[in-house]
């Protein structure tokens, strides 16, 4: 992880009285079912379609 990313990591968990750890795994829920970031970082870094994730977002879940 670069500096910066760091520091802001670090600022954000304090401003909601969280560690470090804590709010990247928050960070990380968020995105790995949120299908608007799915389909960014596929976009971004997929490299082999046939890997690609197809997610589906039902009753409040998101489903690969």
């Amino acid at each position: 992880m670069d500096q910066d990313t760091h520091n802001k990591l670090k600022k954000l968990a304090i401003a909601c009285d969280m560690t470090k750890t804590m709010m990247a795994y928050e960070i990380i829920k968020i995105v790995v079912n949120h299908t608007d970031f799915i389909d960014f970082l596929q976009e971004r870094y997929n490299k082999d379609d046939q890997y690609r994730i197809v997610p589906i977002r039902q009753d409040g879940k998101t489903y690969y």
